[in-house]
């Protein structure tokens, strides 16, 4: 037997001398062992499966066997076998944490939100029972054993899953429990902390701030007028004038919209613009230099002068969430509260389930919810951060606020791309305190400035209880079905698949931008001083200024990514 073991070894060596002889790369040849593993691995954990060799066998278990024949299917590529092969084993052993939350991992990675989500509630009832009836200790069979571990990545996964179907409510709550069951976990505690920060009450700007909050034109209670204080752009609609289809979510007939991300709000919204632009500045000259000193200053104290990143992207950023800065999120919450809530519950007043920003007629109570909060800069002679990539946020509304200004010479270019602006997208600028307000689902991205150092405040903001992800997804669906010259492939691919396929690099953007690329459109104005470049392959420039196969993903999805990759086998 050794002396087989011995010549198939042999010619494995053989085989990976020729390939070097033929002048295959390292790389190539290390992933072409890893393949042969996998297959190897099927083969025999199959074998043992059909054989059933935990009832003969001690040093094989049913869960470690299902676990590793599932490993090397997902390696290969070949996931639907993968899931088929996990729940025939989870049929077998109904209450194993890792069968459950192997298979609630791979579901979600196939889009499958609805079982994943199951599976991950599956985890947390065992850990319940788990908790209530013995200590681990008292468990005999370990594999039957639910640790924190599991509860941890079961919690998170399942806030991931609301995320992803742009439920982001009910993602805060299940990471919100999940914090309290598992108040150990740092994954869960960040998003806890993140709604402990946000969701604080806010009665008067706080006194220690009072001196950065500036006096801008617009308060809470004044009134707004669309064409005098904004500059509205609407989608550009090829088809204009053709008859407008109509699609169901929950029953109720939705008219169908220039861009899929016009969905998420009431029909008017088309007419009414998907991006605005402030005309009077939001912040005062003052409260953004105030601002930008803050963060400059708390990166020569806490980081040694040097600018870090929330972000994963093709290309250089720079970037600091909010939240790490202590003086600016008083002055932040102070911010929404008294002059970016009324504004953006006045560009988009009604929302596709008939509700609206604000709670209550006079408006007191404000719906709007930050997700995330940063200080981007872009420099173009430094560290050569200088644009990003086309994505889509994962938002119901975003906003830009401009922090220094191009006319006074701090940058040059810069603005942000609009692919449903034009048959070439269009960029819109803004000047310093300007904000500009947009859907979050439209594809986007940060225009390349060339010269100086470009500073903006970014907002992802949600609305409390309003779940858009079915309206989307209908919308997106309806393109497709309507107009065959969308591919499917490019309109409708999920949230999730794009972060695990073969070329990860391909994605654009957030993990839900493949499912929301979105159709070519044109603003009904032309006022932006940019000029965008033309399409193209290899290294030519995109209309978005960036080149082809960009991406940007934010450091929490890496942080979801690496939990789904952990090995199945522990």
């Amino acid at each position: 037997m050794a002396d087989i073991e011995d010549d198939i070894d042999d010619v494995e060596d053989y085989q990976w001398i020729r390939m070097r002889e033929m002048g295959i790369s390292e790389e190539e040849i290390a992933r072409a062992k890893q393949t042969k593993q996998w297959k190897d691995d099927v083969y025999l954990y199959s074998l043992m499966i059909k054989q059933r060799a935990w009832n003969f066998d001690e040093s094989c278990t049913i869960v470690g066997t299902y676990l590793r024949l599932c490993s090397a299917l997902e390696g290969l590529g070949r996931r639907q076998e993968a899931i088929s092969r996990l729940t025939a084993g989870l049929e077998s052993c109904p209450l194993s944490p890792d069968l459950t939350l192997a298979l609630a991992k791979l579901s979600f990675k196939d889009d499958q939100k609805e079982k994943s989500l199951e599976l991950c509630h599956n985890v947390y009832e065992m850990f319940d029972d788990q908790n209530k009836e013995c200590s681990d200790s008292e468990i005999d069979n370990d594999e039957m054993k639910v640790t924190v571990e599991h509860a941890e990545d079961a919690y998170y996964l399942g806030g991931w899953v609301k995320i992803h179907d742009d439920d982001h409510t009910n993602a805060y709550r299940i990471w919100k429990e999940g914090h309290l069951k598992v108040p150990s976990s740092e994954l869960l505690v960040t998003q806890y902390r993140k709604r402990i920060c946000w969701d604080a009450e806010f009665l008067q700007v706080d006194p220690k701030v009072a001196h950065i909050v500036g006096n801008a034109v617009h308060h809470r209670g004044e009134v707004y007028d669309l064409c005098s204080d904004f500059d509205s752009y609407v989608c550009y609609d090829p088809s204009k004038g053709s008859k407008k289809v109509t699609f169901k979510v929950d029953g109720v007939q939705l008219r169908r919209h220039a861009t899929p991300a016009l969905a998420i709000f009431d029909p008017a919204q088309e007419e009414r613009g998907v991006v605005f632009r402030s005309k009077h500045p939001l912040l005062t000259r003052s409260e953004c230099s105030a601002v930008v000193d803050i963060v400059n200053r708390y990166h020569i104290d806490q980081c040694n002068g040097v600018w870090g990143t929330v972000r994963h992207s093709s290309v250089k950023t720079t970037d600091v969430a909010v939240e790490s800065v202590p003086l600016l999120r008083e002055w932040l919450l102070a911010l929404m509260h008294t002059r970016m809530n009324p504004m953006l519950a006045f560009l988009f007043p009604t929302l596709a389930d008939g509700s609206a920003l604000y709670a209550d007629e006079a408006c007191s109570t404000s719906r709007i919810r930050i997700h995330d909060a940063f200080i981007v800069r872009y420099d173009a002679e430094g560290d050569k951060s200088m644009y990003l990539p086309e994505h889509c946020d994962t938002s119901a509304v975003s906003v830009v606020l401009s922090l220094n200004s191009e006319e006074s010479g701090d940058y040059e270019g810069g603005g942000t791309w609009f692919e449903a602006l034009g048959p070439k997208g269009q960029v819109v600028d803004a000047e310093v305190g300007q904000a500009v307000a947009f859907a979050g689902p439209l594809k986007h991205a940060g225009y390349p400035i060339t010269k100086g150092v470009r500073m903006i405040l970014v907002l992802f903001l949600y609305v409390e209880g309003f779940h858009y992800g079915p309206y989307l997804s209908c919308a997106v669906a309806d393109a497709v079905s309507v107009d065959d010259s969308v591919p499917t492939a490019q309109v409708n691919q999920n949230k999730v698949s794009s972060l695990f396929s073969a070329d990860r690099s391909r994605s654009t953007g957030a993990p839900q931008d493949e499912k929301k690329n979105q159709e070519s459109s044109e603003c009904n104005c032309d006022n932006s001083s940019r000029s965008t470049g033309n399409s193209g392959s290899g290294g030519e420039l995109l209309s978005s200024g960036g080149s082809k196969g960009g991406f940007v993903v934010y450091r929490q999805t890496v942080d979801l990514v690496n939990m789904l990759e952990k090995s199945l086998v522990t």
